[in-house]
């Protein structure tokens, strides 16, 4: 929810503070690089299901290569916060699991996030975002609804040659190829 600039523990970078998500989530955020946009940067933010008012995945873009800021980076703030947007859940439906993996051409990036009976994945290429909606929604088995308990929880984790992807839960574990 905060973002430092790295040259100091203490130095704020400019426009980094307040990141929609929650530290205390299983998996509170990842930082994607931009394709083809040397020194820029997307952070993704997940939700935490007991503590965060707004239950939904979020995005900023960091720009490094900011004149006025000499490198120290600046979060731009016409991206800042973001939503991205679950379909065919209610609102406030997002877990608190993120990953990414590297496209098959070596340079985009899948975004992927699954929550109650699906998975959820965004296609990032050198335009950003090809759409805040997801673009492709798989629905992998039960829903067990919105979480009240531990449910929402969990991490996802995809295999290193991004054919398979696994999401442990509350007292649960989800396994599919991913393609």
């Amino acid at each position: 929810i905060t973002v430092y600039n790295g040259f100091t523990t203490a130095d704020i970078m400019k426009n980094g503070e307040n990141l929609k998500g929650h530290a205390s989530a299983a998996q509170s955020g990842i930082v994607i690089p931009r394709p083809k946009h040397p020194g820029h940067y997307y952070i993704v933010t997940a939700p935490c299901r007991f503590d965060s008012p707004v239950k939904e995945l979020f995005y900023s873009e960091v720009d490094y290569n900011d004149i006025n800021e000499k490198g120290r980076g600046i979060v731009i703030a016409s991206t800042k916060n973001t939503q991205l947007t679950l379909t065919g859940v209610p609102a406030n439906s997002a877990y608190e699991n993120i990953t990414a993996v590297s496209h098959i051409n070596g340079i985009d990036f899948w975004l992927v996030h699954r929550s109650r009976g699906n998975f959820y994945v965004w296609l990032i290429t050198e335009d950003g975002f090809t759409s805040l909606t997801p673009y492709k929604t798989f629905a992998i088995g039960v829903d067990p609804g919105v979480p009240a308990d531990s449910s929402g929880r969990g991490q996802i984790k995809i295999s290193s040659d991004g054919t398979q992807v696994a999401v442990s839960g509350h007292n649960t574990v989800t396994y599919a190829k991913f393609n």
